[in-house]
């Protein structure tokens, strides 16, 4: 189940007030578990993180009210070793800043990335609990 992290919601706050002008900018996989919840602040073990601009990142908008799907393709052997065993994802805002925002957090049964083979991950994100 995706979360929502505890600086997720408050993120979500500051750019409603104008407080703030970082964007949702990055998505990063890793082979952790244990560690969704609302306190999170990275994942358990990261092993590729990618912005917006990457080719690996797609955002799509899924309806008028703000939710939306983040995408990362991973492929083994070239952003991850091969043999990789993918378990946790994590959309991130404020990227290019020296302390980015975990937004939310998911963790999933084990998707192992082979040699030369491209997973595809998606996390849905609507701010709301």
């Amino acid at each position: 189940m995706t979360t929502i992290t505890d600086n997720g919601l408050e993120w979500l706050s500051d750019a409603a007030l104008g407080f703030n002008s970082e964007e949702i900018d990055a998505i990063a996989v890793g082979t952790g578990a244990g560690n969704e919840g609302t306190g999170a602040t990275s994942l358990t073990a990261e092993e590729y993180r990618a912005d917006q601009t990457s080719e690996d990142v797609v955002f799509i908008e899924t309806d008028a009210t703000g939710a939306f799907e983040a995408i990362i393709t991973v492929t083994g052997d070239q952003d991850v070793p091969a043999g990789t065993e993918i378990t946790e994802i994590a959309v991130f805002a404020g990227e290019t800043d020296a302390n980015p925002t975990m937004i939310v957090i998911d963790e999933f049964a084990a998707v192992t990335i082979e040699n030369g083979h491209t997973e595809e991950f998606t996390i849905p994100i609507d701010i709301t609990r």
